[in-house]
């Protein structure tokens, strides 16, 4: 599952992006603006009639000509700068976006990875020179009682669905798979959230032995 400080960053580095495009656009209408006004500027010095005398508000926006010619070429590099790091932001999401979705493939190959581990761990435990290791303590196994290795068995049941099970007798146990009168399509569902739970290490008993504590002892 991504993080929540994950989320935030991609959330942050949107926004960041957002922004800096936002400022574009209004740039970019900024200077049509300033264009447009000095295209209107340029036309009346073009038509002035020499022998007449321009009315006092034709005098006073040619009087602002140069600032409007500074304005705008003000505004047409700042709209280059502002370009250049809107582009170096939607670059730098882009490579951000690549390396989420990376460790998002990584982090669930390792829960595949554990998963499979786990199951070849406690399919194990069915061979019974195993369990007898385990019950004494010995080949450099910790002991174990015969409680804790029917709530492994348990464990195993939980995350595995079998269609041998379906619609078969012996209830649920505690926390759902197994079978216990189930469909397959429902051990499909239940073992998916055990598995879910097992892999997050959420506590959840299992007879007498938490989940978390089964995930600890495979």
């Amino acid at each position: 599952m991504p993080s929540a400080s994950t989320e935030v960053d991609k959330q942050s580095s949107r926004h960041v992006t957002d922004y800096f495009q936002q400022i574009v656009s209004m740039m970019e209408r900024k200077i049509r603006f300033l264009e447009k006004k000095k295209g209107k500027l340029d036309t009346v010095k073009e038509n002035r009639p020499e022998e007449k005398e321009l009315s006092d508000q034709q005098q006073a926006s040619l009087a602002k000509y140069e600032e409007v010619v500074h304005h705008l070429d003000i505004s047409k590099e700042l709209l280059k700068q502002f370009r250049q790091i809107s582009q170096d932001a939607i670059t730098a999401n882009k490579k951000q976006m690549r390396k989420y979705q990376t460790d998002q493939h990584e982090q669930e190959l390792r829960r595949l990875q554990e998963l499979l581990l786990t199951q070849d761990i406690l399919s194990g435990m069915g061979d019974d020179r195993t369990r007898e290791d385990f019950l004494n303590g010995r080949n450099g196994a910790i002991t174990l009682t015969q409680e804790n290795l029917d709530a492994l068995d348990a464990l195993y049941k939980m995350i595995t669905p079998s269609r041998e099970l379906e619609h078969g007798g012996g209830g649920k146990e505690e926390g759902g798979g197994g079978g216990g009168g189930m469909t397959y399509d429902e051990q499909l569902v239940s073992a998916s959230e055990n598995i879910s739970g097992l892999l997050d290490g959420k506590i959840k008993r299992v007879f007498e032995i938490g989940r978390a504590s089964c995930r600890e002892r495979v």
